[in-house]
């Protein structure tokens, strides 16, 4: 991987998302490391939804600030401002507020964004499962005091491993430079590491399910998988970005078409979708299902040999800042964890596979409605 090349990535991501100034990293999450760095806050608090994947929440933690959570919208699945403003007057000592767009749907961001204005605090926008988005006509990625993304395992553009940090702001562009710098080779065992952490993950949910106290086991987990989170941009990975970036407009193009499919097939009394906004770039199709039907359904679409999950499980709980807010302060977040069914939208979804996937859904159904 060259400098050269490096360089020419960087130049075609921001143009693309409309920023400044681009520093690629090893993934998103080591992203948001150098973000937080750079951004040079004082000790305290980052706010992030306590439903998405643990990244967000666990990265904070290698720079030595702690995740605080805030519930969800079931509109949209995405940050909910109203329990933002709540967060932020519970928790004065909040240092930076990191949004996230959920299985690629766009979060609310003129509010988010206001709120922080009005707080003094800088948004760190997490886009990784968003490439190819947009609200309002501008392009997710390009929201934030500082901008997330991925082409990390099942993004828009997977290339394995990979991420970059975005901004506008010339002089905190070179400190994520320098802050990028730091970072550390990819791990010449990070195929095992990923592979441990996956097994952990898998092994601890259902006994969490069965009994609430072991969601402590999940405690240790960020530090004993921290190399796993930040470290450099492996050597090839450039090119093989660049490469795929001019298709990025078809794979989203495919993304979304498999969404539509899945929702007008999906029309049911029963079934909460999402609000859908055509400019969203669909990282999985995620619905509620009622209540006391998530795991037949799921269960049933897997018989099936159908991909399906759950994600994700309320983060709060595996987090000591969380585990002190406790589950009353999260009633949607709780609530989507018992009743969401991801269904995979990827370009090279089987031909037949989004009707069949309908199928086995309005099976279930009919057995119970």
């Amino acid at each position: 991987m060259s400098t050269g090349v490096n360089q020419i990535l960087e130049q075609a991501l921001a143009a693309r998302l409309n920023r400044k100034h681009c520093v690629l990293t090893g993934r998103a999450a080591s992203a948001i490391h150098i973000a937080l760095k750079a951004l040079d806050l004082r000790p305290g608090k980052v706010v992030v939804p306590t439903v998405s994947c643990p990244s967000p929440a666990s990265v904070p933690l290698y720079s030595g600030h702690q995740p605080i959570f805030c519930d969800v919208s079931l509109r949209d699945f995405n940050m909910c401002p109203d329990a933002l403003q709540r967060v932020l007057s519970d928790h004065p000592d909040v240092s930076a507020i990191m949004p996230v767009h959920l299985y690629g749907q766009a979060a609310p961001m003129p509010e988010i964004l206001k709120i922080a204005s009005k707080h003094g605090l800088p948004v760190i926008e997490d886009a990784a499962q968003a490439l190819g988005a947009s609200l309002e006509g501008k392009p997710l990625g390009s929201w934030g005091d500082v901008s997330v993304v991925s082409f990390g395992h099942t993004k828009t553009l997977d290339v394995g491993w990979g991420g970059a940090a975005l901004t506008d702001d010339a002089a905190l562009a070179a400190r994520l430079r320098q802050e990028a710098a730091l970072l550390p080779a990819k791990p010449t065992h990070i195929n095992q590491l990923f592979e441990q952490w996956r097994r952990v993950y898998y092994s601890l949910i259902p006994l969490t399910e069965m009994n609430e106290a072991l969601h402590a086991l999940f405690l240790p987990l960020p530090q004993i998988f921290r190399d796993m989170y930040l470290f450099a941009l492996d050597e090839g990975a450039s090119s093989v970005v660049l490469d795929a970036l001019p298709h990025l407009d078809d794979y989203t193009a495919a993304r979304r078409a498999h969404a539509r499919a899945y929702r007008k097939g999906l029309q049911h009394p029963e079934l909460q979708h999402p609000v859908l906004d055509e400019q969203d770039a669909p990282w999985r199709y995620s619905f509620l299902v009622p209540s006391g039907l998530q795991k037949p359904i799921t269960e049933a679409l897997r018989a099936a040999k159908i991909d399906a999950s759950n994600w994700y499980p309320p983060l709060h709980r595996w987090y000591e800042t969380g585990r002190a807010q406790g589950d009353e302060s999260f009633p949607n977040a709780c609530e989507l964890a018992t009743r969401v069914v991801n269904l995979w939208v990827a370009p090279n979804l089987p031909s037949g596979r989004v009707e069949q996937t309908c199928e086995v859904i309005h099976k279930v159904l009919f057995e119970h409605f």
